[in-house]
């Protein structure tokens, strides 16, 4: 992961320094909403913000280091180690975030009002730490020491990950799927106006669209980080022969295009952004779902009742 055999191609650096910029703009844009509407300041979008703020770094920090100093190779292996370790940390917390919210949803507030800070902070620093284990050994980034530190970095801050993540959001679909069977069961047994019974099925169904949402965010990530994965390991075990040529081109486009999808998927899927971009641009939103602008927000909306969702 650290080490470049072959020079990118000029075309290739501009295409990637054009959707790096694109990166940029769009957490910006992500961070400047979530600061600008209150009510956007829940601990899922915090996650979301910080998620962006690694996105950021990628674009700003990791992009233009490799390109202007391709050579310098402890430079950008602490560099690239760190700012996609912190990605990875980030994309661990949101996983988490989700699986308290769905599994345990009485108790959710409680348990991130107590640990929200602590999973932030760990997102961060476990990936920074980890990430400056090799200045023990810095003279002989080549050596024994430095094999055996891949190979922990691969299976412990790479494949553990993955792993965690792909049994959460497995785990949460199980248990999506079990409630909402329960609530047709429940729904059967009342009348069909029961006000608990509708807004319980409002919000399994709440849940069921962030884990989807989630759960894409997640498989873009894996296929993002696959040629990585075998560069690191093909490093790891001194097998540079197994690596292609071409992989070092492919493995910048797969991530770069892998920070990319992040800020749209939000936009996309996300309630509360989508609402809140339309005020952002003075847009609401009216009854034919079309967007009018705020001028003729009064005439719009003057028979509906705005209540803000997260989802």
């Amino acid at each position: 992961m650290e080490e470049e055999e072959d020079e990118i191609p000029q075309e290739a650096k501009i295409a990637i320094a054009v959707v790096a910029f694109i990166i940029l703009m769009e957490n910006l844009l992500i961070c400047f909403v979530i600061y600008r509407h209150h009510y956007l300041r829940t601990f899922t979008n915090f996650f979301v913000a910080s998620l962006a703020l690694s996105d950021i770094l990628f674009a700003t920090v990791m992009v233009p280091a490799n390109f202007l100093a391709p050579n310098e190779d402890v430079l950008n292996g602490f560099l690239i180690s760190i700012i996609l370790l912190v990605n990875i940390g980030n994309i661990c917390a949101v996983t988490l975030d989700r699986y308290v919210a769905v599994l345990k949803p009485l108790v959710y507030t409680y348990i991130m009002e107590r640990n929200f800070r602590k999973i932030l902070a760990l997102s961060w620093t476990i990936p920074i730490i980890f990430s400056m284990i090799p200045l023990c050994w810095r003279s002989d980034l080549t050596g024994k020491s430095q094999s055996i530190y891949l190979l922990c970095m691969l299976v412990i801050m790479i494949i553990t990950p993955y792993l965690f993540i792909l049994l959460v959001y497995i785990r949460i679909f199980r248990e999506v799927s079990k409630l909402e069977k329960n609530l047709t069961m429940l729904n059967r047994s009342y009348t069909l106006d029961s006000t608990s019974a509708r807004k319980e099925e409002k919000r399994l169904s709440g849940e069921a669209r962030v884990a989807r949402l989630f759960a894409i965010i997640a498989a873009i990530f894996i296929l993002s980080w696959l040629p990585i994965i075998h560069m690191s390991t093909a490093l790891a075990l001194k097998r540079l022969d197994v690596i292609p040529k071409v992989l070092p081109v492919i493995s910048w486009f797969t991530l770069t295009l892998g920070n990319l999808m992040n800020a749209p998927l939000y936009a996309l899927f996300k309630g509360d952004f989508r609402k809140a971009l339309m005020k952002s641009f003075g847009l609401k939103k009216t009854n034919s779902n079309q967007y009018l602008p705020s001028s003729h927000q009064e005439i719009a909306l003057s028979s509906q009742k705005t209540h803000v969702n997260e989802w």
